[in-house]
C-alpha cells in the first residue's frame, strides 16, 4: 500500500490519524481495516477542512464496480456525504409516508364511492328536524325548519313547515333518512375538511425552512352519527334538497386528492436520495473542552465548544474504531458537517409530523367512510 503523500514517504503514518472530514476511509476505499493515515486522501481531507464554502476538491474512492475513481466535491457535500455513510441515515420509507399516501388515496375512494350512492336522494337543509304532534290517538309529524325554506303546496310561497303523516307514511320515512342523511354528509365534510387541513399543514412542513414551524391543533372532535336510508318523493320538490351538499363533499374529496398528489412530489424535494435525514433517537449537541493555554504570559484555561450528533445507542460507523459508536464528532459551530447534521435533525422531526398529519388525514376520511358504510334503519 503507496503512503498518503506521492513521493512514497513513510514519515506521515500514524496509527492514530483521524480523517479530517470525518470520512470511514475503509468504507469508502473498500478496504476493511484502512487506516486514515494510510487512505490515499488523508492530506487532501486534513487540507480541505480550512478551505471556504462552495470550494471544490478532488478525493479518490472506490465505486460499485470496484474500481477506483475520482470525487469532486465541497465540503457540504462531503459532510452529506460522510453523514449518510457513518449517520445511520432514514429514508421517507422508514417513516411510512409512501404506504401512508396509498392508504389515504385508498380512503378518498372508498368515501367517493359511498358518496356516489348517496346522489338523488333527498337530503334534509340544515336545521330542519322532525316533529310530532298529536291529534287524537295518533301522532303525526311534520318536518320543521327555522326558516321559510320549503315549498308550499300550491307554491304561493315559502314555508316553515311540511306534513309528512303517521309513522309509517313514506314522506315520514324518507324525511327522516333525508335528516340522517343530511347528518352523515354534514360529518363527512367535517372529518374531509379535517383531513384536508392536515394536509395543508403537512405541505407547509415541507415548503418552510428548515426552522421551527409552529405547530397546529387537529380537529379530532367525535363523529354525528345517526342513521337511516332515503328514496324518491314529494321531498325533493318541497324539502329544500340540499343538492350541494353532496357536491361540496365532492369538491372537498377533490382537494384532499390534489393536496396528497402534491404532497408526494413535496416529499420526493425535500428529502432526495442524496439527503441526510437523521436517525429517530440521536440528537445534535454541544460540547465544551477545556485545554491549558497561555494569555498575556499567563497560564489559563481555554473553552473551546464543539458539536455532536449522539445517540443512546452504538449506531453510527465508526471512524476507524472496529464496532459502531454512540457519537459522531462535528467540530465547530460554522462546520458543514454540524450544519448538515442539525438540518438532517431537523428533516426527520419534520417528516415526523408530517407522517402524523397525514395519519390524521387517512384516519378522518377512514371515519367518515365506516359512517357512511353504516346501514340506515
Amino acid at each position: 500500500m503507496l503512503p498518503p503523500d506521492s513521493n512514497g514517504n513513510d514519515d506521515s503514518r500514524n496509527p492514530r490519524a483521524r480523517c479530517g472530514l470525518g470520512f470511514n476511509c475503509a468504507l469508502m476505499m473498500m478496504q476493511p481495516g484502512l487506516l486514515p493515515g494510510d487512505c490515499q486522501n488523508y492530506l487532501t481531507c486534513g487540507a480541505a477542512v480550512e478551505y471556504p464554502p462552495g470550494r471544490t476538491f478532488d478525493l479518490m474512492r472506490t465505486g460499485p464496480d470496484g474500481n477506483r475513481e475520482s470525487w469532486s466535491i465541497d465540503r457540504t457535500g462531503a459532510a452529506v456525504a460522510m453523514l449518510i455513510q457513518r449517520g445511520a441515515p432514514q429514508r421517507l420509507e422508514d417513516f411510512g409516508l409512501p404506504a401512508l399516501l396509498d392508504d389515504l388515496m385508498r380512503a378518498v375512494a372508498n368515501l367517493r364511492e359511498q358518496l356516489d350512492g348517496y346522489r338523488g336522494q333527498y337530503v334534509a337543509p340544515a336545521g330542519a328536524v322532525l316533529v310530532a304532534e298529536r291529534r287524537g290517538k295518533r301522532r303525526r309529524w311534520r318536518l320543521a325548519a327555522p326558516g321559510r325554506v320549503f315549498v308550499g303546496v300550491r307554491h304561493s310561497g315559502g314555508v316553515r313547515a311540511i306534513h309528512l303523516g303517521h309513522d309509517q307514511h313514506p314522506r315520514t320515512r324518507e324525511a327522516r333518512q333525508g335528516v340522517r342523511r343530511r347528518m352523515r354528509l354534514s360529518n363527512a365534510a367535517r372529518l374531509t375538511s379535517s383531513a384536508c387541513s392536515a394536509l395543508r399543514f403537512a405541505e407547509s412542513l415541507l415548503d418552510a425552512p428548515l426552522a421551527a414551524v409552529p405547530d397546529l391543533g387537529d380537529d379530532d372532535g367525535p363523529l354525528v352519527d345517526e342513521g337511516d336510508n332515503a328514496g324518491e318523493s314529494v321531498l325533493m320538490a318541497r324539502g329544500a334538497h340540499q343538492q350541494r351538499a353532496t357536491s361540496h363533499l365532492d369538491q372537498q374529496l377533490t382537494e384532499a386528492e390534489a393536496l396528497a398528489s402534491a404532497l408526494r412530489i413535496a416529499l420526493t424535494q425535500f428529502a432526495p436520495p442524496e439527503t441526510f435525514i437523521a436517525a429517530s433517537n440521536c440528537e445534535a449537541h454541544r460540547y465544551n473542552v477545556k485545554r491549558p493555554g497561555w494569555l498575556g504570559g499567563e497560564p489559563v484555561l481555554k473553552v473551546y465548544e464543539y458539536n455532536k450528533l449522539a445517540s443512546p445507542r452504538a449506531i453510527f460507523e465508526p471512524a476507524q474504531e472496529p464496532h459502531p459508536v454512540k457519537v459522531i464528532h462535528l467540530s465547530k459551530d460554522d462546520d458543514p458537517r454540524n450544519l448538515e447534521a442539525r438540518r438532517g435533525v431537523e428533516r426527520r422531526n419534520r417528516l415526523r409530523r408530517v407522517a402524523t398529519r397525514l395519519q390524521n388525514a387517512q384516519r378522518a376520511i377512514t371515519r367518515a367512510t365506516e359512517s357512511f358504510g353504516e346501514e340506515i334503519g
